[in-house]
């Protein structure tokens, strides 16, 4: 319990970036994060904390800093009809330079144009080349597509993209019906697939920008299908590392309809099984919060971190227990700056169905006991879950959000 998370960015937009206060919540609970760094996360780190905030980040033996040099994203081709894919691609080079595959290099030009060229610039670019590794978006995929094939994947599955679109547009909309007989189906073609659909997306839209008022944001069949990548990808991240996975109320969704899919397919219907246990500390505080808004610094978290280190070891050693978490948690932030901020709850999700598939062995061709042929990318994860991978969620972000 607690031992390993991963944490990517905190929503599915290419215009988001590291949510500090969402990684320090979940930095007080675990003993290590996955922390996936991209060029544009990096650099907003830095902008935001600076660089000597950043090493003391990266050097805690609480974070694992990982650089992930491609992007993952939905590519839309108009054309006499839209064509949507999904891909991953990075940016590195120049025309007249060529491609650049050197760390060190890489890192150096990301903290120049965080910070301007200096001295100072150069030696906190080269002890972050030190301690940060390079992880590879597809590695362990077969598949020469990589990550984006595995997505691909899911939309094969009209039931399970019925299903997931209405969690997204629940959640983008809450209060636009959308009746019986809607439909949001993909159509797979040469370059990608078509999206047949009937969604009034000016109406969406409409009701998409009284809750979430986001100038840049529009709602589109390519925005919805980001949500379906980006829960793919958490997934595909916890899983390599064997982790938790820090995620938003809506991809924590969309991952247990996914796992609920992939159970089912090989041990029958096992919707009555409760998959997954909620777990909330009703007592917590506004950390997040207060330091997103810059109420505390995250160099006054990370002091919190090393006072909350003794207490880790013995919190790892535990099954979930809402009680034994909510003791462990008054414990760390007691007499600190943490207790005195405003009240609210934290929440997980913890998968307590691995324990149906430890005794069987996953037949070959991916075949399963609904006669239905598995993609690469459900039987990896099943194989996974089947070996004692917990694909636990922390949630982040409002209860709000969650229970919409």
């Amino acid at each position: 319990m607690f031992n390993n998370v991963t944490f990517r960015r905190s929503e599915a937009s290419p215009q988001s970036f590291i949510d500090l206060g969402a990684l320090a919540e979940a930095l007080l609970f675990y003993q290590q994060a996955n922390l996936l760094l991209d060029t544009s996360n990096l650099s907003h780190l830095l902008k935001t904390i600076g660089p000597s905030t950043t090493q003391r980040l990266i050097s805690s033996p609480s974070v694992r800093p990982l650089l992930v040099w491609e992007t993952l994203g939905v590519k839309t081709d108009h054309g006499a009809l839209p064509v949507h894919d999904f891909v991953q691609f990075q940016l590195a080079g120049s025309k007249e330079k060529g491609f650049i595959n050197s760390k060190e290099v890489r890192v150096k030009k990301i903290f120049e144009r965080s910070l301007g060229r200096s001295g100072a610039t150069n030696r906190a670019a080269i002890e972050f080349s030190k301690i940060a590794k390079v992880q590879k978006i597809s590695e362990g995929i077969a598949d020469k597509s990589g990550l984006p094939a595995l997505a691909r994947a899911d939309l094969d599955n009209p039931d399970f993209v019925h299903q997931a679109i209405a969690l997204s547009l629940k959640e983008k909309a809450p209060n636009m019906p959308l009746g019986d007989n809607w439909r949001f189906i993909p159509h797979r073609v040469k370059d990608g697939f078509l999206i047949e659909t009937n969604l009034d997306f000016d109406r969406l839209n409409e009701e998409y920008r009284k809750s979430w008022p986001v100038e840049h944001s529009t709602l589109t069949p390519q925005f919805l299908l980001t949500d379906l990548l980006e829960a793919h990808a958490g997934l595909h991240f916890a899983s390599l590392y064997g982790s938790d996975v820090i995620t938003t109320p809506l991809s924590s969704r969309i991952m247990q309809l996914k796992l609920q899919r992939v159970v089912e397919s090989r041990l029958g219907n096992v919707a009555e099984i409760e998959l997954f246990q909620n777990a909330t500390i009703g007592k917590g505080n506004t950390i997040r919060e207060a330091i997103n808004s810059g109420e505390r610094s995250f160099e006054e978290f990370l002091d919190l971190l090393e006072h909350a280190a003794q207490f880790k070891d013995w919190l790892a050693e535990q099954e979930p227990d809402q009680s034994l978490v909510q003791d462990y948690y008054s414990e760390v932030i007691a007499g600190t700056w943490a207790e005195k901020l405003p009240g609210k709850s934290f929440r997980w999700v913890f998968f307590t169905g691995a324990g149906l598939l430890l005794d069987l062995a996953i037949p070959t061709g991916f075949g399963t006991a609904t006669g239905v042929v598995l993609s690469a990318g459900d039987a990896f994860l099943l194989d996974k879950v089947a070996k004692g991978w917990k694909p636990n969620q922390f949630v982040e972000g409002p209860l709000r959000q969650f229970t919409s």
